[in-house]
């Protein structure tokens, strides 16, 4: 697990999941599922533009972009290589 996924699984760990004792399946979609709330959202972007130095366009504020770690990363990569 790269440097990065580990800080997000971390992160939506300790910080924002519904029910932690369950723990958290980086391939899980944590919105559809409902492991996260709305207001869970708004947090874990703004850990992504402070954790990684980013400024996240309003048009890439989609569920595709954070239903699960992996989208994340695969988010997160993209804008890597802009």
């Amino acid at each position: 697990m790269s440097i990065r996924r580990r800080k997000i699984v971390d992160y939506v760990s300790a910080q924002l999941l519904v029910d932690p004792e369950l723990g958290l399946d980086e391939h899980e979609e944590i919105l559809a599922t409902g492991r996260i709330d709305s207001m869970s959202v708004m947090r874990l972007v703004s850990f992504i533009k402070e954790e990684f130095s980013i400024t996240i366009p309003n048009e890439d504020l989609v569920v595709d972009n954070f239903k699960s770690v992996d989208a994340i990363d695969a988010y997160l990569s993209r804008y890597e290589s802009v």
